[in-house]
């Protein structure tokens, strides 16, 4: 075929593309998180997925070229870190799925993404022995951290470093507070009453909304323990005979007595109360108690009840903002306690 005929075929083909909005079709996709938080551009051949990482807001691929981006959206009351702090927590988490004595890591870099500060490294480590370079940047937001992680094989990662360079660096707030419901969390008025579970030696019982599951508890004293896994809520039941405490003692005694343990670790300790309730016809007392450990905020109900029998305690804990927004959770479970006598303990 001839220049001048080619001329003739591709002139009026682009005038074609021109009319439709050629630049539309192959101009940059935004994407919306899931909790409404932020925003990702991705360009043309990338595409929404999910099933990447259980607590991920967005993730996005680009099929053809096996490369991958997420974004983590956290509460900053959840933690007293500053930038390079936070990012340093989110390569450590990473480090436990890392093949021992692979994980490098980079100088940090830092941007700013979305108007907001932002610190960036790269992590060349080896999983079940195939090696994979991660771009992890982690973002200052407003009220919250946000964390991204691009990654592919070496070789891949290296192919396409600038698009994903470019994918985590379109990277925006959206100025509205994360919303947890897309992880499936319901309300304790929507949720209705789940099954009761009762502990192993038949003493104590607990019937918890819906969503909530037994989880095994590794420790030796403890009588009953479940977990809302969708937003990491859990609770414990520890029971204690009053025949092997000493004469006399009172409710609030046992809530001090056990409420030391908690502060024994060395870290930030805060109560609020005490607030005096009656829980199955018994007395009771509760604490709320924040705390911080390793630069981890954590937030605990702790509640002590005095039967005939045995002092009980309750207790109830999460992150401090997942606290803050689902305490009433945490609140349902402690209200439904009872003790009695029952012959179906909860399953092991």
């Amino acid at each position: 075929m001839t220049s001048a005929r080619i001329a003739v075929v591709w002139l009026p083909l682009c005038c074609v593309l021109a009319a439709q909005g050629c630049c539309g079709v192959f101009a940059p996709l935004e994407l919306r998180a899931a909790d409404g938080a932020s925003t990702l551009e991705v360009p043309f051949g990338w595409e929404e997925t999910s099933g990447l990482y259980e607590l991920s807001s967005l993730e996005t691929h680009e099929v053809a070229k096996k490369v991958r981006v997420i974004v983590v959206t956290e509460d900053k009351r959840d933690f007293e870190l500053d930038l390079d702090g936070y990012l340093t927590m989110v390569v450590e988490r990473m480090r436990v799925n890392m093949d021992p004595g692979t994980c490098r890591v980079s100088e940090a870099k830092y941007l700013s993404i979305g108007g907001e500060k932002a610190a960036q490294v790269e992590v060349d480590a080896s999983m079940g022995g195939q090696g994979f370079t991660y771009l992890v940047t982690a973002v200052d937001g407003d009220k919250q951290w946000h964390h991204l992680l691009g990654w592919g094989t070496d070789s891949r990662y290296l192919t396409h470093r600038k698009a994903i360079r470019r994918v985590v660096e379109s990277f925006k707030e959206s100025g509205e507070p994360a919303n947890l419901d897309y992880l499936g969390i319901r309300a304790v008025s929507e949720a209705g009453p789940g099954d009761a579970l009762t502990s192993e030696d038949g003493v104590a019982r607990i019937t918890p909304p819906a969503g909530w599951v037994l989880y095994e508890a590794v420790e030796d004293d403890v009588t009953l323990k479940i977990h809302y896994p969708d937003v990491n809520l859990f609770f414990m039941v520890l029971s204690f005979a009053r025949e092997e405490a000493e004469e006399g003692r009172t409710v609030v005694e046992h809530s001090e007595y056990t409420r030391i343990r908690l502060g024994d670790k060395g870290q930030q300790y805060e109560e609020t109360g005490p607030e005096q309730l009656e829980i199955d016809g018994h007395p009771a007392v509760q604490y709320r108690i924040d705390t911080v450990e390793d630069e981890w905020r954590r937030t605990y109900l702790h509640t002590t009840v005095a039967t005939d029998s045995h002092f009980h305690q309750l207790i109830g804990w999460s992150s401090y903002g997942r606290y803050e927004r689902y305490s009433d959770h945490i609140e349902a479970v402690t209200l439904s306690f009872e003790q009695g006598e029952w012959s179906d303990p909860a399953p092991k």
